[in-house]
C-alpha cells in the first residue's frame, strides 16, 4: 500500500474540521481565534512529525537512504564508505651538496597544491624521496614536473623535480557507495562466486567499476580474471590494481590464480541522420547511447544493435538512420559492437546530419 505524505494545507485542514465537528457544534471556526491559532500551531507541529517519519522510511531502504542511513547499513554489513587517499609521488631537490632536505618539506604545484616529504633528502647523495599531498583527494593528481620550494632557502634550489602522483582518490559518492550496498545485498557472500570477486575488488579505494571472469571465461580452471576500472571504466593507477590484486588474494577462501588487469577503452562514434535535427533531439540522442553504453558495456561485451536502435527511438526523433558506427577510430559497418576481453565500447560522440 502506497502512502503518500500529506501537505501541511491538508493537515490544517483536517485539524480545523475535527475542531469544528467536535468543539464548536459545527459553527465556522475563523482563523483569527484561539482555536484558529491552535489548528495552526498543531498542524505545523504535525507536518515535522510526518517529514520526520518519511526520513525514517527511507534509511530502512539501500537504494533510497540518505548519509545518516548508508552509514547505519555499510556498519551493519561491513562495508563503511570509501575514504579519500593521499596522491603520492616523488621529488628530486638540488642545491648546496651534502645538504639535507628534512622530511616534512612542502612544495607547491603550479595549480597551488602543496606536497610533503615523508623522508629526509640529502643533495647529491639521495636519488629521490617519497612525496605525499597534504589533503587528500583527486585533485591533486598531477602531470606537472617543476615544483616550487615553498619555504625558500639558500642551500635548496627553488624549483623541485616531481613525478608520480597519479593515485589521489575522491570520497566514495554517496551513489556509488549505495551500489556496493546492493550488491551485498543481492548476493550474500559465497566461497568465492563471481559476486564475490566483485564485491572485494569494490572495496579497494579507487575502485569504481569492476567485472570478474570465472574459469570459463578466463584462462581455465584454476583461474579467475577481474577487471578493475574507475567510474568511467578508464584504467585506475597502477598503485590502485596492485592493491586490489592484493587484498584479493588476502581473502579468497580457494587456490584460485587470480589476475586482477586494467581495461581497455574504445571510444565509440556514431554517425546518425535525424529529422528533425535541432539542437534538443541531438542532446537527447547522445545522451540516450551515452546511458546505453554505461548501462551494458563492460570488457569483453556485445551491445546489440537492436538496443542501440531501441535507445534512439526512445527519445522520439520522427525518422533517423545510422550511418556509421566508428570504434577506436576503425570503421565497424553497421552491426553489433563486439568486443574482447580487456576492451570495452565506451560513448564518445554522435556525429549528426539532416536526413
Amino acid at each position: 500500500m502506497s502512502w503518500t505524505r500529506p501537505t501541511i494545507n491538508q493537515i490544517y485542514e483536517r485539524i480545523r474540521a475535527d475542531m469544528v465537528s467536535r468543539v464548536t457544534a459545527d459553527i465556522p471556526i475563523p482563523s483569527v481565534s484561539m482555536l484558529g491559532v491552535l489548528a495552526i500551531v498543531f498542524s505545523g507541529a504535525a507536518h515535522l512529525f510526518y517529514g520526520f517519519l518519511e526520513w525514517v522510511i527511507q534509511q530502512v531502504f539501500v537504494d533510497t537512504a540518505t548519509i545518516e542511513g548508508l552509514e547505519r547499513w555499510g556498519n551493519i554489513l561491513g562495508l563503511p564508505r570509501k575514504a579519500a587517499d593521499f596522491s603520492t609521488g616523488t621529488t628530486i631537490f638540488t642545491g648546496t651538496p651534502g645538504k639535507t632536505v628534512i622530511t616534512g618539506t612542502v612544495c607547491t604545484s603550479g595549480d597551488g597544491y602543496e606536497y610533503e616529504t615523508t623522508a629526509d633528502f640529502i643533495i647529491g647523495t639521495t636519488i629521490s624521496v617519497a612525496t605525499t599531498s597534504l589533503l587528500a583527494g583527486s585533485e591533486y593528481n598531477t602531470s606537472e614536473t617543476a615544483f616550487e620550494l615553498s619555504s625558500p632557502d639558500p642551500d635548496i634550489d627553488t624549483t623541485v623535480t616531481a613525478a608520480g602522483f597519479s593515485d589521489g582518490v575522491d570520497i566514495e559518492t554517496l551513489v556509488a557507495w549505495a551500489l556496493r550496498l546492493l550488491q551485498r545485498f543481492r548476493n550474500p557472500p559465497s566461497s568465492g562466486t563471481v559476486a564475490d570477486y566483485e564485491r572485494w575488488a569494490l572495496k579497494v579505494a579507487g575502485v569504481d567499476k569492476t567485472k570478474c571472469y570465472p574459469a570459463e571465461e578466463w584462462a581455465g580452471a584454476g583461474t579467475v580474471g577481474v577487471a578493475v576500472a574507475e567510474s568511467d571504466w578508464t584504467p585506475v593507477p597502477g598503485a590502485t590494481r596492485t592493491e586490489a590484486e592484493d587484498y584479493i588474494n588476502s581473502v579468497k577462501p580457494i587456490p584460485a590464480e587470480v589476475t586482477v588487469f586494467d581495461t581497455v577503452v574504445l571510444p565509440t562514434i556514431y554517425a546518425i541522420s535525424i529529422t528533425p535535427n535541432t539542437a534538443v533531439m541531438r542532446s537527447a540522442i547522445g545522451t540516450a547511447l551515452d546511458d546505453l553504453h554505461k548501462a551494458e558495456c563492460y570488457p569483453g561485451s556485445t551491445l546489440l544493435l537492436s538496443r542501440i536502435r531501441a535507445a534512439i527511438s526512445s527519445v522520439g526523433p520522427d525518422d533517423y538512420s545510422i550511418t556509421g558506427i566508428t570504434v577506436d577510430g576503425a570503421p565497424i559497418g553497421i552491426i553489433n559492437i563486439i568486443t574482447v576481453i580487456p576492451n570495452i565500447a565506451i560513448f564518445d560522440s554522435v556525429v549528426f546530419s539532416a536526413l
